[in-house]
């Protein structure tokens, strides 16, 4: 195949539109152009546009119109008072604005470019060559000699085959020596082929599953829909192309991660204006890329000021105790779920090392040691070190200098109770009732505030606390629902994809603080991201900035919070409970830790490829049958991202034995209900006097038949149908 030209269509080829369909850009144009703000009238301003065109091709004798066609045939815009030039003049300033390049076919154009090709572009469009080319240009798809073929001013039709024979005659090629690329059936495909022209079909451009959703499963304006799928696909469209093994991941930010994250920010910025609140503290690490996006929405938003500030649970619990006990030091060593009992470990969480506390060996922790997880045994022990007066002298004294630092940290970066609110993904409030504890003097209790992505069931109270708000928060009834979309966010380990992926950062943990040159500075644990994570973080986080930008353009937010939190959140619990291979892979290598100390030995991988011996764990655990195990012993942390990952035989499996765990489930409930009716039947009608005599005799025959049992049965198999049964309840 011998090719001389390369053509590309523009719309939905080269370029996208931030819209699901392109008329929806005119509700847009008639909301910035008109004084009415009423929905109604803003719809019928959009339709008379619409109307003109369609009246402007029905009198034209050529194939296509030019805007200024259709605007010669807009006589109502008399009557709302509206020039037809200025409406002319934002409607190409809006397509222009609207518009996103696609970077596979971006890639793919500077690719044939490196190899001294040549790149035509070829449109059906009512715009100009020179509003396409300027749209070209300032994505640097176009270059000043490329030609533009525009069905607009030629006044012919890729759909009717006349502008590609055009296209081949300025060219001066054959048919079998030009190649078009295009997403039309119609225009990009069936009519070039019929003139033997090669076609390379484009159909990336398809909405998917979570844009899809997004469109036809939302209970919202169309418009609204249409924005909120199209920006979606822009942006990842934008940042994404087949050829990239980063794209998966970064597919992940524009569907999932940015739109949730956005939807939370957006809520967090609208709902502390409404609150009084002046400033926005975002907590690092996971606040990073809240605090982002914060910036970029409050171009578009009255908002509050917004401020980065580090801390985390290491840097806040030490500092909020003031007494050596079980009750102030709860959260010193939680047992098992990925938090380490080692010494070592242990007192790092008090700003301890061992060298500092010279009772270790009196109490038998030998330096060889001091890195072995204890057992209870070994845990009460410490205990009891940890109660020595020499030993809570010296916590009591770290404590209040520490303490000291925090609360002229916050003081230094302007944290006033009151006025001020903290911003934090979540989960128990324990680092807020720290900070309440460190900030408030011995006669004076702060007012603390706080907003949350997610905030448990098992939260501290609000007189511990200080107050707070929830974008989502854990009730006892949500993981009883079947159909709620909040299990795929609370339970077990999947914070921390969200915490490890949504929200990953591009510094360490704040692990404390310092004076240095009559400030106080962070200190920051050394993060060693190796260059697939940086670079990973660094275009995560552009998308979902880029996603943040465009919502705040298109003008949504303040009427549609409650529409993008709902739409969101559907697609984070899809997303969570069915990721493709491919996605799960794109994510599965990176690590999370649950332990405050951010110790490389405590971190574990969000999901792996798992064994047929492993998925009774997984379906009995869906089932409530059994209790999460420690993910670090596991392996991983999402169960169905592990799955995703593994063989259809696992998959299957794991797939019938939950079915048959459910229907067993579902069968015991039943037989419960069975006896409770047949029990009342049994009570009212049967003499007290039988029943007390049948009552004892199938006491007696129970006694003999266990006997037998026991007697007759090898003791590994009844150890066997015991741990059955105790599975079972």
């Amino acid at each position: 195949m011998t090719l001389k030209v390369y053509s590309f269509d523009v719309f939905e080829t080269c370029l996208v539109r931030g819209v699901e369909n392109p008329k929806d850009l005119f509700f847009e144009l008639a909301r910035r152009i008109s004084t009415y703000t009423q929905r109604e009238i803003l719809l019928e301003l959009a339709q008379c546009r619409i109307e003109a065109e369609q009246r402007a091709r029905v009198v034209s004798n050529k194939e296509d119109i030019t805007i200024d066609d259709i605007y010669n045939h807009f006589p109502e815009l008399k009557d709302w008072g509206i020039s037809s030039d200025a409406m002319k003049s934002e409607e190409i300033q809006l397509e222009f604005e609207s518009v996103h390049p696609i970077l596979e076919i971006k890639n793919k154009i500077k690719a044939l470019r490196a190899e001294g090709k040549r790149i035509i572009f070829i449109s059906d469009m009512y715009l100009l060559t020179s509003h396409i080319s300027r749209m070209l240009k300032k994505y640097e798809i176009a270059q000043a000699e490329d030609h533009i073929y525009v069905s607009s001013e030629l006044g012919i039709c890729k759909g009717s085959g006349k502008l590609f024979t055009h296209v081949l005659e300025q060219e001066d090629i054959l048919p079998h020596e030009l190649l078009h690329h295009g997403d039309n059936y119609h225009s990009d495909m069936s009519a070039p082929a019929l003139q033997n022209i090669h076609i390379c079909p484009f159909r990336h451009i398809e909405l998917n599953r979570y844009e899809r959703a997004t469109m036809y499963d939302t209970d919202a304006e169309l418009g609204v829909r249409s924005k909120l799928s199209g920006i979606s696909r822009a942006i990842r469209m934008r940042y994404t192309s087949s050829q990239d093994r980063k794209s998966p991941a970064l597919e992940i930010a524009a569907n999932i991660a940015a739109p949730f994250l956005t939807a939370y920010v957006a809520w967090v910025l609208t709902d502390a204006r409404k609150q009084g609140i002046k400033h926005l503290f975002f907590l690092s690490r996971d606040g990073q890329i809240f605090y982002k996006i914060a910036q970029t929405l409050s171009q578009y938003l009255e908002a509050p000021k917004c401020h980065y500030i580090y801390g985390s649970r290491q840097a806040f619990y030490l500092p909020a105790i003031r007494s050596v006990d079980r009750q102030e030091l709860d959260w010193l060593a939680y047992h098992g779920g990925g938090h380490s009992w080692a010494p070592k470990t242990i007192l790092k969480r008090l700003h301890l090392t061992p060298h500092e506390v010279k009772h270790l060996k009196e109490f038998g922790f030998q330096d060889d040691q001091l890195e072995e997880e204890l057992d209870e045994q070994g845990f009460a022990r410490f205990w009891e070190m940890l109660a020595h007066p020499e030993v809570t002298k010296l916590i009591l004294n770290r404590a209040k200098y520490t303490r000291s630092l925090v609360r002229d940290y916050f003081k230094q970066e302007g944290f006033i109770p009151g006025i001020s609110a903290l911003v934090d993904t979540g989960w128990s409030l324990r680092s807020q009732s720290a900070i309440k504890k460190i900030i408030s003097d011995d006669t004076v209790d702060s007012k603390i505030w706080g907003y949350y992505l997610g905030i448990f069931r098992w939260r501290l109270k609000i007189s511990q606390g200080g107050n707070y708000r929830a974008f989502f928060i854990e009730t006892h009834d949500d993981d009883r629902k079947s159909d709620s979309t909040l299990k795929f966010l609370f339970p077990a380990y999947y914070p921390l994809v969200l915490e490890h992926v949504f929200t990953m950062c591009d510094h360490g943990t704040a692990m404390g603080y310092k004076r240095e040159n009559g400030k106080i500075i962070p200190i920051l644990a050394e993060e060693t991201h190796d260059e697939r994570m940086s670079s990973l973080i660094q275009q995560f986080q552009e998308v979902i900035v880029s996603y943040a930008d465009e919502i705040g353009k298109s003008g949504i937010i303040e009427e549609n919070v409650k529409v993008m939190k709902h739409s969101a959140l559907a697609n984070f619990a899809r997303f969570m409970s069915n990721p493709t291979a491919k996605e799960a892979a794109s994510i599965a290598w990176m690590q999370g830790v649950v332990d405050q100390v951010h110790d490389k030995k405590n971190y574990g991988l969000l999901a792996r490829r798992i064994g047929i011996k492993e998925i009774f764990y997984i379906a009995a655990k869906q089932t409530n049958l059994r209790l999460p195990k420690d993910f670090l012993i596991l392996g991983y942390a999402w169960e169905e991202g592990s799955l995703a990952l593994s063989s259809i035989w696992v998959r299957v499996s794991y797939r019938i034995v939950k079915k048959i765990l459910e229907n067993l489930l579902e069968y015991r409930k039943k037989v419960k209900l069975q006896g409770i009716k047949l029990r009342i039947i049994y009570r009212q009608r049967m003499p007290f006097t039988m029943r007390f005599i049948i009552s004892n005799t199938l006491h007696y025959l129970y006694t003999a038949v266990r006997w037998i049992y026991i007697l007759i049965t090898p003791h590994k198999i009844r150890g066997i149908i015991g741990r059955f049964r105790a599975k079972m309840r």
